[in-house]
């Protein structure tokens, strides 16, 4: 099979990369030849679909280049997939796995996120385009920005974190896990809804990060609550600092737990993957 990877040279897309290169799929990215101020409209798209027997859109960022309801976000997360899916329908393409977030509230981040998985769903009801929604929760493993930074912190003594970080709830999985997973979409049908790509366990994150400790061999770490006005300022400051996920979308999508309300979740997505799924301690951040 010929699948367009949208987003290949992220950490997800990358590990999806090498499992449908792993499974004998053939891999066709963009390479450059999408313009995306033009990315919310199918036509754009339809130069891409040749040959083509499935697409995965992968492409996901906290960060609004063009400001407001309307601009980068809304591109990204809901105009452009649903233009993909749209194209998928015009160009025969039969099968679009759609990858967003498992997170909830009414963050840019969230809300657009939540548009794209509509509209694409809303393209794929009657058409014959057989779309998965697939909605991960956090996401773990070697080269991943956030996996990096939550490695370095587990390593401090001491933990200056908000009160919201305290207490969000996260349902980690592997990066290998998710990349299989959505390898296996292509040859499974596609539910009715979106579906959750979740880890067994859920935990508070600063537990995770203190048997990330114990993992080591090191003592648990200081927990400092860091008052809300703090969090917010620097929050604001990372929102200009390119090479960190902490801003204020991050600060917005820790007031809401990312864990799955269905406590089969976890073994469906162990049977769509044949197999048990690897701790989310197992291997690298």
């Amino acid at each position: 099979m010929r699948v367009l990877l949208v987003g290949a040279g992220g950490f997800v897309g990358r590990h999806t990369a090498h499992a449908l290169a792993a499974q004998g799929h053939a891999v066709a990215t963009l390479d450059g030849r999408l313009d995306w101020a033009e990315a919310h409209r199918a036509k754009a798209w339809l130069p891409l679909l040749g040959e083509v027997d499935a697409a995965i859109y992968l492409p996901g960022t906290m960060r609004d280049r063009l400001q407001g309801r309307n601009g980068w976000l809304e591109r990204l997360h809901h105009h452009a997939p649903a233009a993909l899916a749209e194209a998928c329908v015009l160009a025969g393409v039969p099968r679009l796995t759609h990858v967003s977030v498992l997170c909830r509230g009414d963050s840019a981040y969230a809300r657009t996120k939540r548009a794209g998985d509509a509209a694409v769903q809303a393209v794929a009801q009657g058409t014959g385009l057989i779309a998965h929604v697939v909605q991960p929760s956090l996401v773990l493993g070697e080269r991943g920005i956030t996996s990096r930074q939550l490695e370095q912190l587990s390593r401090l003594p001491v933990w200056p974190l908000p009160a919201a970080m305290q207490r969000c709830q996260v349902q980690p999985l592997r990066v290998e896990d998710l990349a299989d997973a959505l390898v296996a979409t292509l040859g499974a049908a596609a539910p009715a809804a979106p579906w959750h790509a979740v880890g067994p366990e859920t935990d508070a994150l600063p537990h995770w990060l203190q048997r990330r400790r114990a993992q080591r061999g090191q003592r648990p770490a200081r927990v400092l609550t860091l008052p809300d006005a703090v969090a917010m300022a620097t929050a604001a400051l990372g929102d200009h600092v390119r090479f960190t996920s902490w801003s204020r979308e991050t600060w917005a999508l820790m007031a809401h737990d990312s864990a799955s309300a269905d406590p089969r979740a976890p073994q469906r997505l162990a049977d769509l993957l044949g197999r048990p799924l690897r701790p989310a301690l197992e291997g690298a951040w």
